[in-house]
């Protein structure tokens, strides 16, 4: 029944079922695998940048890892080559990846190069932080990235993080070993 109704949504609808109950936190397994499967029916091309981004949050939040789902959100943000992302959708789907248990290298590297590109122009501290944490629990290491948030941290001087945000930051760096030490 589920399924049959969804033929009647399109990408953005399917994009915005699956944030709104993961917001709410109906975490419908039934619900969540049909959005999956219909998603994978369709070209994740016509999602926007955002949508893209929640899509993975949702499934992340639910606790739905769909691999196929997953790796196509991946394969499409790397051939967008990211240019669409903003900072917060940057680190919304490394976060998401990372919560989900996602291993995506390429994405990964693509984000790190991108933000780093950007030389964390847009980056806001709750950002930083989760791009640290996700990048962390991933155990994807990017030096470069690490090393620019660090610097970033320091230079912001740490006065607009939260308390919650300088531990993830912390464990985020921390976990990358003594390779990130160095933050100037």
């Amino acid at each position: 029944m589920v399924r049959r109704r969804l033929d009647d949504f399109n990408a953005q609808n399917l994009s915005n079922t699956a944030w709104a109950f993961a917001t709410a936190g109906h975490l419908s397994t039934v619900l969540f695998s049909a959005i999956a499967a219909e998603a994978m029916c369709r070209q994740l091309g016509d999602l926007n940048a955002r949508s893209l981004s929640n899509t993975a949050w949702a499934f992340a939040k639910a606790g739905h890892a769909s691999p196929e789902l997953f790796n196509a959100i991946a394969a499409e943000a790397v051939r967008r080559r990211l240019d669409d992302l903003n900072a917060q959708n940057l680190s919304t789907t490394a976060w998401a990846f990372a919560t989900a248990g996602r291993a995506s290298p390429e994405l990964f590297d693509a984000i790190a190069a991108e933000a780093v590109c950007r030389r964390l122009g847009g980056f806001n501290e709750q950002d930083l932080s989760n791009t640290a944490w996700a990048f962390a629990t991933a155990d994807h290491l990017s030096t470069e990235l690490f090393n620019a948030i660090a610097t970033g941290a320091v230079r912001r001087r740490l006065g607009d993080f939260n308390a919650q945000e300088p531990l993830q930051h912390c464990v985020g760096v921390r976990r990358r070993g003594p390779r990130v030490t160095r933050v100037i």
